[in-house]
């Protein structure tokens, strides 16, 4: 036989999947969706009855299924808790909605009992844009009261901000000459999407402002942003150059913003980018930012996408975002990558509870102020929190004579 034999035990009753016997137990688990955390796997000889009252011995995830001999017994995984998560990770979704011209899919779960129950819809292109407007002009609802809505919107040519100013193009809460488009050149991997934020600005009648390196050097007052770029790889080995290249979009945006006398600034950031950015401070004891409206200094940072997941956004221009994924460099930050998993982990294991937390965070942001002060040591805005000199002294470093 190519296949293993697995037992699932649980409270609700005895399932059965089936192992490769290429593969390791824990691989098999994965596979399934099992929870490697939430079960203990032994080999129990007796092959009929209660395990506990049966021979058995502890058996490893690592264990390769083909050294196992079925003859002598049986491999059975013990859910530890009486929790219906066999129906939770019931496989296939209960309903699939097609579509014509599917460009994207998700899956959403029932309204009255959420993930244990969920359907897979087929999205067009049309109806990726159709939601992620409709997330905008919830965002363009919930508007400070008495303020311009104005905008600066950044611009990188990726499928995120592509379907933002698109968005924002055709939403009837803000003018078309309230929009204000905005690309900062000067990061290798994003100078390459120039061309396709050329291309939808013209398609829209918008005049894109395009920040060279130079104009990046005179707002930041260095000499150089190249060599910024290489002390700050050489200080910083472990993290991606895209962690530099967000404060630099952050001041340039904020910059233009205070010349034009506009007080919010539109950025892509979508449901995964909020989402980890939350757990992750969760994880440091850090309470949530705020989302949808940021404020940092005088400039409000708005997200009209925070809960539109990324695959949906891509959705809308599907072949602009291809050409992004292929021309960005890899992330090789540890961190990032882990809190990036899980956030689009939790969209897996029980859809819906992904935009259920990103609310929560929302509301629990709301409970304190001051998320973002200036630090005078910095002379810059970060996040109100203990930072060592030595963190300080480090990020400090990269910018003298620079």
């Amino acid at each position: 036989m190519s296949e293993v034999l697995l037992h699932i035990h649980s409270s609700h009753g005895v399932y059965r999947f089936y192992g490769k016997k290429n593969e390791t137990l824990g691989s098999a688990l994965k596979r399934a969706g099992i929870p490697i955390s939430a079960v203990t796997t032994v080999f129990a000889l007796n092959r009929r009855g209660k395990i506990s009252k049966s021979l058995f011995s502890f058996l490893s995830i690592s264990q390769n299924l083909s050294r196992l001999n079925q003859k002598n017994g049986k491999v059975v995984v013990q859910l530890s808790r009486n929790i219906a998560l066999p129906d939770l990770l019931s496989g296939s979704p209960a309903q699939i909605r097609k579509t014509e011209n599917p460009v994207s899919e998700w899956i959403f779960p029932d309204k009255e009992i959420g993930g244990f129950k969920k359907t897979l819809v087929q999205l067009s292109a049309e109806e990726c844009k159709k939601m992620v407007s409709g997330c905008v002009n919830e965002v363009f609802d919930q508007w400070p009261k008495k303020k311009k809505m104005k905008l600066i919107v950044g611009v990188s040519g990726g499928g995120d901000s592509n379907v933002l100013l698109s968005s924002l193009i055709h939403s009837k809460k803000i003018q078309k000459k309230d929009i204000f488009p905005v690309m900062m050149l000067g990061i290798p991997d994003w100078d390459k999407q120039v061309n396709q934020a050329l291309s939808l600005c013209k398609s829209y009648g918008l005049k894109l402002q395009i920040i060279n390196k130079e104009n990046v050097e005179r707002i930041l007052s260095i000499k150089s942003l190249d060599n910024l770029i290489f002390k700050f790889k050489r200080e910083f080995s472990d993290a991606d150059l895209e962690f530099l290249g967000t404060f630099l979009l952050r001041k340039v945006l904020s910059s233009i913003a205070n010349s034009r006398k506009v007080n919010f600034v539109a950025v892509g950031a979508n449901r995964e980018d909020l989402l980890s950015e939350g757990i992750a401070r969760l994880s440091r004891g850090l309470p949530p930012l705020p989302a949808p409206f940021r404020q940092i200094g005088n400039v409000t940072f708005v997200y009209p996408m925070w809960k539109i997941p990324k695959k949906i956004g891509d959705g809308a221009f599907p072949r602009f975002s291809l050409v992004n994924y292929e021309n960005r460099d890899p992330s090789f930050s540890e961190g990032r990558c882990i809190f990036y998993y899980a956030a689009y982990a939790i969209s897996d294991i029980c859809p819906g509870l992904d935009i259920t937390l990103l609310e929560g965070f929302s509301k629990l942001s709301g409970l304190s102020k001051n998320h973002i002060v200036k630090n005078p040591n910095l002379e810059d805005f970060v996040c109100n929190e203990k930072i060592s000199k030595k963190r300080i002294n480090r990020w400090k470093a990269i910018f003298q004579d620079t």
